[in-house]
């Protein structure tokens, strides 16, 4: 099983949601199993470690203030889990959704919020934790409209927020935002706040809505 270097909650996290679907993969020994199933284990409890009292989760352990990109990317994590049949605290699901709900709703297009790296990406970040929120039964239907009508939508934004109107089932809203929507994510710096690269946003297109043909 693959480890990271850092013991960041991004990290942690990465090191248990591939596990999830480990078995859809490849067929596990009856030992694997059990490895996989305390390593993911291992992680669910390191991550409700992390949950400070708002909801939010900690970059590193100790802080003080929630990191946007590692809450939204945790809390998917512990609603897939969960929806696995995992044990994961529905105390500790229902903070992290009030917390993404509120700000969800309080985001507005002209957050003027500058991260460590200097660059926000705030667009991906509301979309995702839209996304999220979409996965966890929480749908917050005002904030992705008022996302929807952003004329000039960040392109991975886009194909997020395109996702989850499909889980919410509405998969018009979902085709409208990437009808004839390009894929081809432009280079950038590694170091933002979501923590991300090209390679990650190229596979956003896969496991969002198919882009429909003009013949549908």
């Amino acid at each position: 099983m693959a480890e990271y270097p850092h013991g960041c909650t991004e990290q942690v996290t990465s090191q248990g949601f591939p596990l999830l679907y480990l078995g859809n993969l490849v067929s596990l020994s009856d030992v694997e199993k059990e490895l996989t199933n305390k390593k993911i284990a291992s992680v669910i409890q390191v991550l409700s470690s992390r949950q400070l009292p708002d909801g939010g989760f900690v970059y590193w352990p100790g802080q003080g203030f929630a990191s946007e990109w590692a809450s939204t990317y945790a809390g998917h994590f512990l609603v897939e889990a969960k929806n696995k049949g995992f044990d994961v605290s529905q105390s500790v699901i229902g903070r992290w959704v009030g917390f993404q709900q509120k700000l969800a709703r309080n985001w507005t297009h002209t957050d003027s919020h500058r991260g460590y790296y200097g660059i926000s990406m705030a667009e991906l970040q509301q979309a995702y934790r839209l996304y999220a929120l979409a996965l966890s039964g929480n749908t917050e239907l005002g904030a992705m409209n008022r996302m929807r009508e952003i004329a000039d939508l960040n392109l991975q934004a886009k194909w997020r927020l395109a996702a989850a109107y499909a889980l919410a089932g509405k998969p018009d809203a979902a085709n409208s935002l990437v009808f004839n929507a390009s894929d081809a994510v432009e280079d950038y710096r590694f170091n933002n706040d979501t923590y991300g690269s090209p390679a990650r946003d190229k596979a956003i297109p896969i496991i969002s809505p198919r882009k429909p043909s003009r013949s549908d």
